[in-house]
């Protein structure tokens, strides 16, 4: 068996043993590493980390072996042995047949732990009564996760990541740009309605290209803003005392900034 090689791994993902093999019985195919982790078979090229063919272990149904060609052929959920389907892999090293019969026991393991855990869940769905819909609708999703569960949840998380990059980062300065356009927009009805017609309804142009024709409105905005001066903190008012005089009930309140 191999060293652990610095492959990129799933969250909770171990791996567990690691045999050399090549994907298909072709001798010209390229020689690599099989790796079996609690989560997947996965094959990488020699010297590279990067993953080239994956097999979830949920989605195994059976698989077929010819120790004679030291080959170990799985096959997956919706594959049609008739049809010759299934992933073909050759182990190569000097104790190929060790490595086959390693790797035939922990799939087999894997198997066992699929079956008696899908047939748990079933008998406990079928002894619950109607009136537990929302216990019934868990255990089918929970079903469902043990045979499809990880590949799901790695292709839902790429997606989301996928969707997070192409969400704009608002910096302050762009902001502050939003904040510039917005003021204008409510102070102008006739640019309101313009920006309304051209960006929002027709869609003639996007937000970028209308106010870049209007950039000097933007720059006013910004001046004015800038220019404006700033009244008193509240926190100096509470130190304010009125002064009075003998003479007269008059109150008086001096502010000196």
């Amino acid at each position: 068996m191999w060293k652990d090689a610095k492959v990129k791994l799933l969250d909770g993902e171990e791996i567990v043993c690691q045999a050399s093999a090549q994907i298909g019985s072709d001798p010209s195919n390229p020689r690599g590493i099989l790796h079996y982790t609690n989560k997947r078979l996965i094959w990488t090229k020699t010297g590279s980390s990067q993953v080239k063919h994956c097999i979830y272990l949920r989605k195994i149904t059976k698989y077929q072996e010819n120790r004679k060609a030291k080959i170990l052929k799985i096959i997956q959920e919706g594959e049609l042995v008739e049809k010759g389907e299934g992933t073909i892999i050759k182990f190569l090293s000097d104790s190929a047949i060790k490595d086959l019969e390693g790797f035939k026991k922990i799939i087999d393991l894997a198997l066992k732990i699929k079956r008696r855990s899908i047939l748990g869940k079933r008998k406990t769905l079928e002894g619950l009564e109607d009136e537990n819909p929302n216990k019934k609708k868990k255990l089918n999703e929970s079903i469902c996760d043990e045979l499809f569960g990880d590949e799901e949840k790695t292709n839902n998380e790429e997606k989301k990541k996928e969707e997070e990059a192409k969400v704009p980062i608002l910096t302050n300065k762009k902001v502050q740009e939003t904040r510039q356009q917005a003021r204008l927009l409510a102070g102008s009805a006739a640019l309101s309605h313009l920006h309304k017609t051209l960006v929002q309804d027709n869609k003639c142009i996007n937000e970028d290209e209308f106010w870049k024709s209007r950039n000097k409105l933007l720059i006013q905005e910004k001046s004015r803003t800038q220019l404006q001066p700033r009244g008193l903190a509240n926190g100096l008012l509470t130190h304010v005392v009125p002064s009075t005089t003998e003479s007269c009930n008059k109150k008086q309140f001096v502010v000196t900034p």
